[in-house]
């Protein structure tokens, strides 16, 4: 037997005690001191826990209450200001400012309390996880990986307020100068950040230190609960994951239920101290949701206020993207926590029914019947769903008032308001301040084969001779195959840039590659490298020229077709691996036996395409006749109507370039692929979707044809095998194409109720009416039809439900109940990156939404509102 060095044993013991969450946030809890946030004493000690404590009697503590005290006066002084100015927006957002201050230093108090109670039982929690049975790569640098995702955050903090401070310096250094102020330079400067405060005393330079700390400690406490929350929950996934690691590692192997009672405790463990730390946090975690909706939503007000100069401009945009950054990423990192225990539960599904034990039975009961997750004091649950919820909530505020603010809304004088310039910045404005064998790698699989030049141009040249000869009896024939059914497909969005993977028309997935030496892939990245800078031009022609409804509709077209073409190339380099796992397990799926059923999918998916298309070219002739009655009207150049028509289409390029008749036709050609870009997305999602409902169909009917005949167990075992195999294709194709299908319904409802907001609006002649209600119904019929495709997914995976209540008793086995369990409890579905599934509830959720956003929307309609150069 080996000799183990006692060196390196204690070395790793004491590597793997530093791997704890009271020691990753070490560093950060002293920071917070400082700042007096969360006063707990002891945390700087590295090995022992026993000193960590709460105490009222300590510097820290009496630090906090004094935070407390000055939150409070500042909540009464910013009332004092609102009640003497009015409910205005810059009086109502220091106000709002000061109280979610003050809420947020009292809620850290009171998780100072239970703090101690709290990291003590994640201590003895996480000596489970320091076992090597768990220590997976994660797991050896737990410490570091945590510090450095909380650091990024902090920096970002830190840098945002720099920001804000230099923006402030040169905002009163504007008033001075701009108002002939014979005063102070820094007197200015901290009445105007502080006119509440400075409003009752009197100005003394002693009362700068006290009055820049409260500043500094309130603006740390309102970033640090969304920064100590990240934290906070990164740990708890990380501990999560390591769970499903070791399951995952056992999958295929016989286990003695010692060791599943085991796992299925220390899940239980983990869960409880999960729920422990709920109860803990709640309040800071409903705090954050409604701070950071409502400063969003404020922000998006102030957008449409004009900021002379850049780097007030700057400092907005940066100080937004930054806070939203921020709550993505903090609910993004709760959300994991509950994404990890149901992959766990998928994982389990894996595990041949020779070794399902009693153990590992109750364990997916858990999993199944308790909700794995952080809330906001159980009025809602942190996960991908409720982030969806909260964008569709923003992007109706968005849209509401996107089209009412108007320019003598602004408040710009610096000169008044008591030397307080409310539209200077946001804090005065806001806030005041390992798998079945089916399933392939995607990533490590590459197929291309191994051919040379000269016989890739042989292929060449016999494909294009083929495309000439006459048809033969196998042209007609079908092998049933989903590569079959997408190749025509796929040709189709390649002469317009998207997908360049080479061999889609071919027989076998394995003659399927992508090559960035491909013509297609160098055609697919020029168009791309044009609509890049074709977004940009959009956004700024928007904000320099005219920011309205109409502006941010062509800024939202350009950007997300931008966004489309980046992932369909992305899909590109998957797509040869993703089609050899549907081969894969399409080969052991009961085979297809007329020429009828193996020619259903490619017929139905070829009738989609054509409708589709039709549509679409039907919509962007319509939309080309409305330009053509715009030029007529009001020519960009007189007597040159093509000219005025290339220009018209290209616009927002030609505001900052000369237009040349090369350019317009290039900007026309553009947007051609645009609008086919635009509408495939649908189309390639449908037909996926109509292709994974056809399999699970496939397999359905085998099974009702056998279910009420003389039935064995292994029958139903490699049933069950096949319905695993496909879910676990569902799952491998959503995550390959969920940014795609998350990038379709966000444009489909935003351009919907976008429609709507304007459809009471006059049009300027009968093309413009033709066009607009067609491109509604095709619009709305289009996403109806995404909708019930991709639903039927979910509903043929649920079928099997119905196939089992038709098995007679006698034939009733072990293998049916586990069957009937998973399809019970899992959810198989395409989504949108996990923020939604694709189920008959959403198609609901989504008319529902609509007709809300009608409802609402039509409320500020303008009528008399004509869109052509004759308004007004």
């Amino acid at each position: 037997m080996a000799k183990v060095n006692p060196v390196e044993v204690s070395h790793e013991a004491a590597r793997q005690n530093t791997n704890t969450m009271h020691l990753a946030l070490r560093p950060f809890m002293m920071i917070s001191q400082l700042l007096a946030t969360l006063p707990v004493t002891g945390t700087w000690q590295k090995s022992s826990l026993e000193h960590v404590h709460f105490s009222w009697c300590t510097l820290i503590a009496f630090l906090s209450l004094i935070m407390i005290t000055f939150s409070i006066i500042d909540v009464v002084l910013s009332t004092k200001v609102v009640v003497e100015l009015g409910l205005k927006l810059y009086t109502v957002g220091p106000f709002s400012f000061s109280i979610i201050s003050a809420l947020s230093v009292s809620s850290f108090l009171q998780l100072a309390r239970k703090w101690p109670n709290l990291i003590k039982h994640m201590d003895r929690c996480e000596q489970i996880f320091l076992q090597k049975s768990y220590g997976n790569k994660e797991s050896r640098n737990f410490s570091h990986n945590v510090r450095k995702f909380g650091g990024i955050l902090l920096f970002g903090a830190a840098l945002e307020h720099s920001v804000y401070i230099m923006t402030a310096i040169f905002n009163n250094d504007f008033q001075i100068k701009q108002c002939n102020l014979t005063v102070d330079f820094w007197k200015n400067y901290y009445m105007r950040e502080r006119l509440q405060i400075f409003s009752i005393f009197n100005y003394h330079a002693w009362l700068i230190p006290l009055v820049q700390w409260i500043t500094i400690s309130t603006t740390f406490a309102w970033n640090y609960v969304d920064i100590f929350l990240s934290m906070i929950f990164k740990c708890f996934a990380i501990r999560f994951r390591q769970m499903h690691w070791r399951i995952k590692r056992h999958v295929n192997k016989h286990m003695e239920d010692d060791f599943w009672h085991e796992v299925r405790n220390h899940f239980m463990v983990l869960v409880e101290l999960l729920h422990l730390f709920d109860d803990g946090l709640s309040t800071l975690i409903l705090v954050s949701c409604c701070n950071n909706l409502y400063f969003i939503c404020v922000q998006i007000f102030h957008s449409f206020n004009n900021r002379d100069t850049f780097i007030k401009e700057f400092y907005f945009w940066s100080s937004l993207l930054f806070v939203l950054l921020r709550i993505l990423t903090m609910m993004l990192s709760a959300s994991a926590v509950h994404d990890e225990a149901n992959k766990i539960m998928s994982t389990m599904y894996e595990i041949p029914t020779k070794f399902w034990c009693l153990e590992l039975k109750r364990l997916n009961e858990i999993i199944v019947h308790d909700l794995v997750a952080f809330s906001g004091k159980s009025f809602f649950f942190l996960t991908r769903r409720l982030i969806f919820a909260m964008a569709g909530t923003i992007v109706v505020y968005e849209l509401v008032l996107i089209d009412q603010v108007e320019d003598k809304d602004v408040v710009t004088d610096f000169c008044t308001s008591r030397n307080h310039c409310p539209a200077l910045d946001y804090r005065k404005t806001a806030l005041s301040d390992n798998r079945n064998e089916c399933i392939m790698d995607l990533k490590s699989w590459s197929a291309k084969p191994k051919i040379g030049k000269r016989h890739k141009r042989i292929i060449g040249v016999l494909r294009v001779r083929n495309i000439f000869r006459r048809g033969t009896k196998l042209d007609y024939q079908h092998s049933g195959s989903f590569l079959e059914a997408i190749g025509p497909v796929l040709l189709l969005a390649q002469i317009f840039a998207l997908m360049p993977v080479c061999g889609i028309l071919s027989k076998s997935a394995s003659e399927l590659y992508f090559s960035w030496k491909c013509v297609r892939t160098l055609y697919a990245m020029i168009i791309i490298f044009c609509l890049g800078p074709a977004s940009l031009c959009t956004i700024a022609f928007a904000f320099r020229e005219s920011f309205n409804f109409d502006t941010i509709e062509a800024i939202v077209f350009y950007v997300s077709i931008f966004l489309i073409a980046l992932a369909f190339f992305q899909l590109a380099r998957k797509w040869p691996a993703l089609m050899v796992t549907w081969e894969s397990i399409e080969s052991k799926l009961p085979p297809l036996k007329t020429e009828m059923q193996k020619a259903a999918l490619a017929h139905r998916i070829k009738m989609i395409t054509l409708v589709a298309t039709v549509c679409s070219v039907v919509e962007h002739l319509l939309s080309m006749l409305g330009i053509i009655y715009y030029v007529n009207g009001c020519p960009a150049m007189p007597g040159h109507p093509i000219q005025s028509f290339l220009f018209s289409n290209w616009a927002q390029f030609f505001y900052f370039f000369e237009y040349t008749n090369l350019a317009g036709i290039f900007g026309k050609v553009l947007n051609v692929i645009s609008t086919f870009a635009w509408n495939f997305n649908d189309i390639f999602v449908m037909a996926v979707s109509v292709a994974l409902s056809a399999r699970f169909r496939q397999l359905n009917e085998h099974m009702l044809r056998a279910a009420k005949q003389p039935t064995t167990e292994k029958f139903w075992m490699d049933n069950r095998i096949n319905y695993r195999n496909m879910c676990k294709l569902c799952e491998a194709t959503d995550d390959t194409i969920s940014i795609i299908t998350l990038l379709c319904f966000s444009n489909n409802l935003f351009f919907i109720c976008g429609k709507i907001l304007k459809s009471l609006q006059k049009k300027p002649s009968w093309s413009h009416s033709v066009y607009f209600w067609f491109s509604l119904g095709f619009l709305l019929m289009r996403t109806l039809m995404l909708s019930l495709f991709s639903a039927e997914i979910n509903d043929e995976s649920k079928r099997p439900l119905v196939v089992f209540r038709s098995v007679p008793s006698k034939f009733w086995c072990p293998e049916l109940k586990r069957f009937s369990e998973e399809v019970t409890t899992d959810v198989v579905a395409l989504s949108g990156m996990k923020f939604f599934h694709l189920t008959r509830g959403l198609v609901l959720s989504v008319a529902g939404s609509i007709v809300t956003y009608e409802l609402v929307l039509l409320q500020f309609n303008k009528e008399d509102k004509v869109n052509d150069c004759y308004e007004g």
